[in-house]
């Protein structure tokens, strides 16, 4: 059986329904000729969410190969993986988020990475307070010739 490891990270909302991204170090140096296969995402939030009345809210968590500043719609060389989820709450009373958590995001066909970091956004909207999103990486470690990180670090 395979071990995997582990990157975790911590996005703190600013304010309510706000876009935050950062950036989550691999550790990785280009000439040491390693990179990690990602093979899932999990993350929960740190409190219950919480639907203002009458809204949709809409929730999103983002990998990316480079800093974003808002959602990526389409999967190109940037994209690593994504979680959308929208909730409506009745037109009378707030309502607490209804989702399995922690989510698991699988990654179906590990994605190799080789550059010193990776970024994660995430995003709200319709809450009734900032959020704070706690979750973990699960990569493999693996030996890439130096060409080959080359190619990839210039895509």
């Amino acid at each position: 059986m395979e071990i995997l490891q582990r990157l975790t990270f911590s996005i703190v909302q600013g304010s309510s329904n706000a876009f935050e991204a950062i950036e989550l170090a691999t550790g990785l140096l280009p000439e040491n000729g390693r990179g990690i296969e990602l093979v899932n995402v999990r993350f929960d939030f740190e409190s219950s969410p919480i639907v203002l009345a009458g809204s949709t809210v809409d929730l999103l968590l983002q990998l990316t190969k480079s800093v974003q500043t808002a959602e990526v719609f389409e999967s190109g060389n940037d994209l690593i993986a994504k979680w959308k989820r929208y909730q409506s709450a009745t037109s009378v009373v707030a309502e607490g988020l209804i989702l399995d958590l922690p989510v698991d995001i699988p990654i179906e066909k590990p994605i190799l990475v080789v550059s010193p970091e990776i970024n994660i956004a995430f995003d709200t909207g319709q809450l009734t307070a900032a959020q704070t999103v706690n979750g973990v990486i699960e990569y493999r470690s693996v030996k890439v010739p130096e060409v080959d990180i080359l190619r990839i670090l210039q895509a």
